[in-house]
C-alpha cells in the first residue's frame, strides 16, 4: 500500500509576505524520523523528470516551492499507485512524506520548478540505498 502523508503546512502572514512552517521536530518524532539533511530540487524545463528510485531505508518529505510538479509514486511490492498534480499556490502549502519501497517520480509541468526536501538520511550520490527502476 502507499503510505502518504499529506500535511499542509501552517502560514503566518502579514503585509510583508508569509512564513511557512514547514518541518519541525514535533513532527520528525510523530513520524519517528531522524533530521539527516534538507535540500532542494530543481527542474529547469517542462518535462525534466527527477528522482525515478526508490529506497529501502530513507523516508522523504517534499513541498513544491515554485512551479507545478506531478508526484507519481509507486509501491514497489504491491503495484499501487498515488498521482497528484501538486501546484505552488499563493496560501496553501503542503508536506508529502513516503516511506521506504515508495517508487517515486517527480515531472516538471512548467518552465522552472523548485521543491524543498527533507530525508532522514545524509545523501550520498553513491548510496547504495538507491535503486533504479
Amino acid at each position: 500500500m502507499v503510505t502518504i502523508n499529506k500535511r499542509k503546512c501552517h502560514v503566518v502572514a502579514d503585509t510583508r509576505g508569509k512564513l511557512v512552517q514547514v518541518l519541525s521536530d514535533k513532527f520528525l518524532a510523530e513520524m519517528n524520523l531522524t533530521f539527516g539533511q534538507i535540500y532542494f530540487i530543481s527542474f529547469e524545463g517542462a518535462g525534466v523528470v527527477r528522482g525515478n528510485h526508490y529506497h529501502l531505508k530513507q523516508t522523504e518529505t517534499f513541498l513544491v516551492l515554485h512551479g507545478i510538479i506531478k508526484l507519481e509514486l509507486r509501491h514497489i511490492e504491491t503495484g499501487e499507485i498515488y498521482t497528484e498534480v501538486i501546484s505552488a499556490h499563493q496560501d496553501l502549502f503542503f508536506t508529502y512524506t513516503f516511506g521506504p519501497k515508495i517508487l517515486h517520480t517527480m515531472t516538471s509541468f512548467s518552465p522552472y520548478a523548485l521543491l524543498l526536501a527533507h530525508s532522514d538520511f545524509v545523501y550520498d550520490q553513491h548510496s547504495n540505498d538507491k535503486y533504479f527502476i
